[in-house]
């Protein structure tokens, strides 16, 4: 049965990539997107074979732990009373005594030390009950769907970049669908499959307002939707998105011609506002919850032994003890595990993405194509802002590799779209005999 129901998924999703109107006029062949899709499929498998012949602990492992927790909500409340079923999706009286007592069963659900921010946990958990009522319970069908959403977060980035960039789908393609981190955590039950298609739909229809002047109610309604789901999928990165956006938006607008001082002008505003927020509110206490994130990873990779720890300065609350740390803390989030590093074969991809970024800020200096319009312009500065306080961010709060590598997904396809995009790569025949055979004939 689960194979049966597996394959309908999988025939509704490509008769959906075929007909959709999203992904079409993007330059790309069906049987192209086809191929990409089954890549990130293949990914999920191997994936699901990580983590049940190697990391055998299923009550430790992230593609498992949500969706047992669905699993269990599923079987003891979905039978009981629908309507408490549903309560707990839309977060609705989840307080009340009988729905609280069910969640407490759970393993995820409730944090060991909860705090103001958002827990995550349960967006996941949400989305694997909402799965349910379609998937019987068959884990595969939730990786497909899961799978078929990144899989639209990918192409809206895609999307974004194809329309101001036409000439560069091949680099844009590699860039966006063949990073190994993003193919590998964002194509599972993961938080990193939510947050690609959030973020990539976000960033499209926001394109789409902004830059092609396409005012609808859609677009409108999608931005809020996608906007509403980073928020309540990893708060961190919408956070790091905020100053990007009003950078962006304030640019277009004012029409400064100093975009690289507007961008970080601006992003000096927004920290110095985020600053005076916490001074005015304490109970917000932004940097306190900074402090609390790092001091919790640091713990959990005391306890675990995690082998890929490093250092990382111990944060207070003190603003200097951030800027101190600051510096290092950028490296270990955009560089690291850099190939001096190497010490497991599960490293080399990681290695390799940091080698590339490397080589392609070398290859920027030196063969930087400069014949940008504003809106090209907007789009790379909007990337590589997001993509560079993102990875401080991580790199303030992580201390193990392993979590660097995979909290940096969200940015990996911006960051090497908009390097590799600026670069005047020559197109050699092999390159060119391959975007043939991937792209639509004009």
């Amino acid at each position: 049965m689960e194979y049966f129901l597996s394959f309908i998924y999988l025939l509704l999703i490509l008769i959906f990539i075929r007909k959709s109107s999203f992904f079409s006029n993007i330059n790309l062949k069906n049987n192209t997107l086809f191929i990409l899709f089954f890549i990130k499929l293949v990914a999920a498998y191997c994936l699901f074979l990580v983590y049940t012949k190697y990391y055998t602990d299923r009550s430790t492992a992230d593609i498992f732990k949500y969706f047992d927790d669905s699993t269990w909500l599923y079987k003891n409340v979905f039978s009981k009373s629908p309507i408490n079923y549903l309560k707990i999706i839309f977060g609705i009286h989840t307080d009340q005594p009988y729905i609280h007592y069910e969640l407490k069963q759970t393993q995820y659900w409730f944090k060991p030390h909860e705090t103001n921010v958002f827990n995550d946990n349960r967006t996941v958990i949400r989305f694997n009950l909402i799965i349910y009522l379609i998937s019987l319970g068959y884990y595969h069908i939730h990786t497909l769907i899961l799978c078929f959403l990144s899989f639209v977060g990918l192409t809206g980035i895609y999307k974004t970049f194809q329309k101001l960039f036409p000439n560069k789908t091949l680099v844009l393609v590699l860039s966006i669908f063949f990073l190994p981190s993003v193919l590998f955590w964002g194509s599972g039950i993961l938080k990193e499959s939510i947050l690609l298609f959030s973020v990539g739909i976000f960033i499209y229809q926001f394109s789409e307002m902004f830059i092609h002047k396409k005012k609808t109610i859609s677009t409108f309604i999608w931005i809020v939707i996608s906007f509403l789901m980073l928020t309540i999928t990893k708060t961190y990165v919408i956070l790091t998105l905020i100053p990007s956006i009003i950078s962006f938006i304030s640019f277009k607008y004012f029409k400064n011609s100093r975009i690289t001082l507007h961008f970080i002008l601006v992003h000096i505003c927004c920290i110095a506002i985020a600053l005076l927020i916490n001074f005015l509110i304490p109970s917000l206490d932004i940097l306190g919850n900074l402090v609390y994130k790092q001091h919790d990873f640091l713990n959990v990779a005391r306890d675990s032994n995690a082998q890929s720890t490093i250092y990382v300065e111990r944060l207070n609350n003190s603003i200097y003890s951030f800027l101190h740390f600051s510096p290092l803390a950028f490296i270990n989030g955009m560089f690291r595990p850099s190939i001096f590093e190497f010490n497991s074969v599960s490293y080399i991809p990681a290695i390799f993405e940091s080698f590339i970024l490397t080589l392609g800020i070398i290859l920027l200096i030196k063969k930087r194509n400069k014949l940008f319009d504003n809106n090209q312009k907007l789009l790379i500065f909007f990337s590589v802002f997001f993509s560079c306080f993102l990875a401080l961010l991580i790199g303030l709060v992580v201390p193990v590799l392993g979590a660097i590598v995979r909290y940096r997904v969200p940015y990996l396809p911006f960051l090497y779209s908009a390097i590799l995009v600026s670069i005047n790569i020559p197109m050699i025949d092999l390159l060119k005999k391959i975007e043939k055979k991937i792209c639509k004939a004009e």
